[in-house]
């Protein structure tokens, strides 16, 4: 519980992503699991503990930070057309 109360890490984040699907318990026992993974990694290489960081997961794939709610959009009837920024001065 501690783990997923900690912000912006990535136990927090993963917990957030897969509670909604999921739901607690099983969110819950999903990042007891990255925990212990990581925990036998640091004791077999010797290595210390990494956090990869709250935004994870926004990081790990921008282009599907857009696609995903434009496929919600256009599941919802609408007609979606992207147009890139100026670049701000």
């Amino acid at each position: 519980m501690a783990a997923i109360r900690t912000n912006d890490s990535y136990l927090q984040a993963q917990y957030r992503r897969l509670k909604p699907r999921i739901g607690h318990g099983r969110a819950l026992r999903a990042v007891k699991h990255s925990i212990l993974c990581a925990i036998w990694h640091m004791l077999k290489n010797g290595e210390l503990y990494r956090d990869l960081g709250g935004d994870y997961f926004r990081q790990r794939d921008p282009e599907r930070q857009t696609r995903r709610p434009i496929a919600q959009l256009e599941r919802l009837g609408h007609k979606v057309t992207l147009e890139d920024l100026p670049e701000a001065a």
